[in-house]
């Protein structure tokens, strides 16, 4: 299998106001938050990744400012020798239409928007099953598609941005969060022998407890 590396982040929130601070200090912060892309062009080429994984709430609002959607954009598409790889969350999920095609009108080469649940290839044998953010609070499991079929032997990366937690498993499953029993993630997402990598924006609560090993990972 052919060696593959990615780099998940995810929560930018690019565009925020930082309100509560005086407007010196909100400056600076936006300004952070903006170069936040290339320190992230930075660590993917530090450690060898070829693509870098947004997985939601890349913007703060679904109608970011003109500027603000074009600085970003520019950035990306100034780390030329990067794929990245946009996952809708719940701030920016799809129903925002308007940024989306704001977004398809000036993407870079280098930037992918994942709009579906369909499988997506990163690399021959690197499959994403994403679950964007079809709308703020869903209201359904995001997660359906991810048993969708990929090649023999392929690795299965699954990405999900947000969802109502409830809806991510109906019974209880080897992992679970130890500490909110109530909430447990579906069995497809609790197959270890079938996943190489779940990648949760915006769900950095949430902590899993493989109950054979007792192996906590958040």
């Amino acid at each position: 299998m052919t060696p593959f590396r990615f780099l998940h982040s995810s929560d930018l929130h690019l565009g925020r106001a930082f309100g509560g601070y005086p407007e010196g200090i909100r400056h600076r912060l936006r300004e952070a938050r903006h170069g936040v892309i290339a320190r992230l062009a930075k660590a993917a080429r530090d450690g060898g990744a070829g693509v870098v994984l947004l997985a939601g709430d890349t913007f703060d609002a679904e109608t970011p400012a003109p500027d603000t959607l074009r600085q970003a954009l520019s950035a990306m598409g100034e780390e030329d020798d990067l794929t990245w790889v946009l996952l809708p969350g719940n701030h920016d999920s799809l129903a925002a239409s308007e940024l989306w095609r704001r977004i398809a009108r000036a993407s870079p080469a280098n930037l992918r928007v994942i709009a579906s649940d369909a499988p997506v290839a990163l690399a021959p044998d690197h499959w994403l099953l994403p679950a964007p953010c079809t709308q703020r609070r869903p209201g359904r499991d995001l997660t359906e598609a991810m048993s969708a079929p990929t090649p023999h032997g392929a690795r299965r990366i699954r990405a999900w941005a947000w969802g109502d937690h409830r809806f991510l498993g109906r019974r209880r499953c080897p992992w679970h969060h130890p500490a909110r029993p109530g909430h447990a993630l579906g069995s497809r997402l609790s197959r270890p022998w079938r996943l190489a990598w779940a990648d949760a924006g915006d769900t950095y609560y949430l902590v899993f407890r493989n109950t054979r090993t007792g192996r906590v990972q958040a």
